[in-house]
């Protein structure tokens, strides 16, 4: 009955190490600026003007292997700093939709000219 069960839990063990070699991976990298879709750079600047001294870019990526390749999707975009106990951090689709933001308040977008009465 041992046998059987060690069996059984080795079997188990194998199939999740199995499965678990062919699940993407998620990693976090920093990006240069220029590496950044203008997109993503776009909108930052139309929802939070100039991105602050000090702080930096990174991508959540997925890495796949298929056909001896690698495959690198980006899953979002996130702009951050830290000073001094405050943290920002605003992030982004690939695509250049806002996902969420902490640290920085939105800028208010500004009437039209014609709308705004002399």
């Amino acid at each position: 009955m041992k046998k059987v069960i060690l069996a059984g839990f080795a079997f188990v063990l194998a199939m999740g190490l199995a499965i678990a070699a062919n699940a993407p991976l998620r990693e976090t990298i920093k990006v240069p600026l220029e590496q950044v879709p203008v997109s993503v750079r776009n909108a930052f600047e139309k929802d939070f003007g100039t991105a602050p001294d000090g702080g930096y870019w990174t991508a959540l990526i997925e890495k796949e292997s298929s056909n001896g390749r690698t495959i690198v999707t980006p899953i979002h975009y996130s702009f951050v700093k830290k000073a001094k106990g405050n943290k920002i951090e605003v992030k982004y689709t690939p695509t250049g939709a806002l996902e969420s933001f902490s640290g920085l308040e939105k800028l208010t977008p500004v009437a039209d000219a014609a709308a705004v009465p002399n």
